[in-house]
């Protein structure tokens, strides 16, 4: 029986040396598909009943996503922030936080909203 943080790794079926695992998460192949499911109910419930975004063609697209990043689109500096506060508030029921630091706006437009 191995103690809780001791971890061995096996090459070519020998065990070698245990060593002890520091920060992380243990990862196995269904590790990214669980967290994108996870973020899709996030974004989900988070832009459940929302009207903001990029209308195109009728259709309504209020953020984009790969992997981790998601880009929210908004028409207003008020509607953005709605976004934000809604992904935010649904993100952190799900014990996941937004990164202030990685966080960036930016305005696309002849004119500021």
């Amino acid at each position: 029986m191995k103690a809780p943080g001791v971890q061995y790794v096996r090459v070519f079926g020998d065990l070698v040396e245990w060593f002890l695992a520091g920060v992380g998460v243990v990862l196995c192949l269904l590790s990214p598909l669980l967290f994108n499911i996870l973020l899709a109910v996030v974004m989900a419930l988070a832009l459940e009943d929302n009207n903001s975004g990029a209308h195109i063609s009728r259709i309504c697209i209020p953020d984009l996503r790969f992997a981790d990043d998601i880009c929210l689109i908004a028409e207003s500096d008020d509607d953005l922030q709605q976004l934000v506060d809604k992904v935010h508030t649904t993100s952190s029921r799900f014990g996941l936080e937004i990164s202030a630091a990685k966080t960036e706006v930016q305005c696309i437009g002849r004119q500021r909203q």
